[in-house]
């Protein structure tokens, strides 16, 4: 299973020196990176295992681990992808333009939760 972390510069939410880590208490032998205009993801993953699943399309960066039924296609939004996938996975969106935009997602039953956390004071 992949691990990954993603921030999006709101103000001044950073951690104490401003850098995004990433703990891995699995075998991930892989480690990844995007980064758009404040936004930051990173990833791990162990070699060879299939996932997770990238699409680098010009409008949008999308990250799927785990396994659904079916991939979006390029054009598809995930707002209009995401109602009715099955499987075990999550993932997230990151939209280029026109304004960038993070978007994390898990599959209906949750079994592959995601973990946050928000800057002291903000909801």
């Amino acid at each position: 299973m992949a691990v990954f972390a993603l921030r999006a510069e709101v103000e001044a939410a950073n951690t104490e020196d401003g850098s995004l880590r990433l703990a891995d208490l699995g075998s991930c032998d892989r480690a990844e990176a995007f980064q758009y205009r404040g936004i930051s993801a990173l990833w791990a993953h162990p070699s060879g295992c299939g996932q997770p699943r990238i699409f680098r399309w010009a409008d949008r960066f999308l990250f799927i681990d785990g396994e659904v039924d079916r991939n979006p296609a390029e054009g598809e939004p995930l707002d209009r992808w995401l109602p009715g996938r099955w499987g075990s996975f999550r993932g997230f969106e990151i939209l280029l333009e026109p304004k960038p935009r993070l978007t994390a997602f898990v599959d209906p039953l949750a079994t592959r939760p995601l973990f946050y956390s928000l800057p002291s004071g903000r909801w």
